[in-house]
Formats: C-alpha cells, structure tokens, sequence
C-alpha cells in the first residue's frame, strides 16, 4: 500500500522517491492532503526550489491573469 502512494505521489507530482517519502510520511501517508501540501509549498520538498519562488510575485501574476475568460492565450511551444 506504501508503495503504490510512494508511486501514485511520484507519478502525480512528477518528483523522486526521495520526496515522495519525505512529503507522505510528514502527511500521516495520505496521499490527498501530501500532494495538496506539496502543491501548495513545493519549496519546502524540492531543495532546487528553495528560495527560489516567491509566493507574492506568484499571486500577483495569478491577479493579474484572473478573470481574463477567453481573453487568455496560453501560447506552448511543441516540438
């Protein structure tokens, strides 16, 4: 059972092992409210991220963009 929310985490998450384990063992192993709290702080469980992401820049590009509707092109670039 471990191991399938080890793997489910990783899949949904697109991390490692290593903070697969880290995040659900810290989440009492549920694999809903690990993946919600790695979403939400993911510089806590990511060490390359630390420092790196600053949550009011975050939320004012998010203000900025929301409520745009159809007027929002998300533009990719696809091989």
């Amino acid at each position: 059972m471990c191991k399938d929310k080890v793997r489910q985490f990783m899949i949904f998450t697109q991390s490692n092992e290593k903070t697969a384990l880290t995040c659900l063992s810290q989440n009492d192993w549920k694999l809903d409210v690990a993946t919600d709290k790695f979403f939400q702080n993911p510089e806590l469980y990511v060490s390359h991220l630390k420092g790196v992401l600053d949550k009011k820049k975050l939320e004012q590009l998010y203000n900025r963009y929301r409520g745009m509707g159809s007027n929002f092109w998300v533009v990719t670039n696809f091989p």
